[in-house]
């Protein structure tokens, strides 16, 4: 037992590393995260709840998003697509947007930040998208502190609180092609 009081003190395994398999062991190591860990093309859904009026009213989905992403390794998404569809009582409207720029960082814990900005492609979108993306203001922004779900960064999530609504997006790597 007094073998272990130092590990137990230090915040180490107590359990002599002998008795535990190599894959146990490995389990033991916390994962480390770097912007590295996103690399590649994703798929991300995502899904927009407006806030309630009050604490009793539930959230309920107003509008979902597919969106296409290339993350380049370094910080920054060097493409992206958006077909944004919006359903509410008496609208029904799908928007398309593309990608003006997005970076990301990832620290160690996995925990970090997205910000991408979006323009509206008006010769593909109806014009009542304008209300939502107008072509005279600035590119629509979408800044969410990110969550990576594995080391790999096969997969991602993110959520965005802003004064209208919760944004909620899971990202999925896309295969290689």
């Amino acid at each position: 037992m007094s073998e272990n009081i130092f590990e137990l003190m230090s915040g180490e395994p107590s359990i002599p590393l002998d008795f535990i398999s190599e894959n146990e062991r490995n389990a033991l190591i916390p994962p480390k995260f770097t912007t590295s860990s996103i690399e590649g093309a994703y798929h991300c859904a995502l899904t927009a709840f407006p806030l309630p009026t009050t604490i009793k009213n539930p959230f309920a989905v107003a509008a979902t998003g597919d969106i296409h992403i290339v993350a380049d390794g370094k910080g920054n998404f060097s493409e992206g697509s958006w077909v944004h569809h919006i359903a509410a009582p008496g609208l029904d409207l799908t928007c398309k947007l593309k990608m003006v720029s997005g970076s990301y960082s990832v620290a160690s814990d996995g925990n970090g930040t997205q910000r991408s900005s979006w323009k509206l492609i008006i010769e593909a979108s109806p014009r009542g998208c304008f209300q939502f993306f107008s072509p005279a203001r600035p590119p629509a922004v979408l800044d969410s502190p990110a969550i990576i779900k594995d080391t790999a960064g096969a997969t991602f999530y993110t959520t965005s609180i802003n004064p209208f609504a919760v944004l909620a997006t899971v990202c999925q790597r896309e295969p290689a092609r």
